[in-house]
């Protein structure tokens, strides 16, 4: 079945290189398309969804790519679940906390 995008999924779509070693930053993306980092992360569930699986580096080079093969998509999915843990971290901490003190 052929996946219909919306216009702005197919503007990130085209500038979007394939694999990690070549990311496009979000201010580049920004640049090319006015979808900002804010957007572009909203839009990475819809797009998986669709079968097209965004990456991003947290380390060098920056940016934002689509996943090529299952080394990267692990990877991806690592850093994932490293966030997941720490938010977890965070709510815990929160839910210690006395309010209306």
């Amino acid at each position: 079945m052929k996946q219909t995008y919306t216009s702005q999924e197919k503007r990130l779509i085209e500038v979007l290189h394939v694999g990690s070693d070549n990311p496009i930053t979000g201010s580049e993306i920004e640049k090319l398309t006015g979808i900002d980092t804010r957007e572009i992360k909203k839009m990475k569930r819809p797009l998986a969804e669709k079968g097209v699986p965004i990456g991003s580096n947290r380390h060098k080079p920056y940016g934002y790519f689509i996943i090529e093969n299952n080394e990267e998509m692990n990877r991806y999915l690592a850093s994932l679940s490293s966030q997941r843990q720490e938010m977890e971290k965070t709510m815990l901490a929160y839910m210690r906390c006395e309010v209306g003190r």
